[in-house]
């Protein structure tokens, strides 16, 4: 098989750093800079290769408590929630 223009043999371990994946220009403009807008439909980042960001990595071991992970963000997010009493304010009445 031919991986970037070099030959790797049957059966080898081919794995990707993560951390340099995240931190190149190639994949994120400003990469070494916290920008939560860059996952939301901020237009700076439209050329961003998102698909990149694998926090729990992919394959057959991958993390063990992603599962886990998730369950856990929806409790947290879901007990936020709860503690408040939201409405909707009248100028977003028609927002879609």
């Amino acid at each position: 098989m031919v991986i970037n223009g070099q030959w790797v043999p049957p059966k080898t371990l081919v794995s990707v750093n993560q951390w340099a994946a995240y931190h190149t220009e190639k994949n994120f403009r400003e990469p070494n800079s916290f920008i939560p807008e860059r996952w939301l439909s901020d237009r700076r980042f439209e050329s961003d290769t998102k698909e990149v960001l694998q926090p729990f990595s992919i394959g057959p071991r991958n993390c063990i408590g992603k599962s886990l992970a998730y369950a856990e963000m929806r409790l947290i997010l879901a007990r936020l929630l709860w503690n408040f009493d939201l409405k909707l304010v009248d100028d977003s009445k028609d927002w879609t």
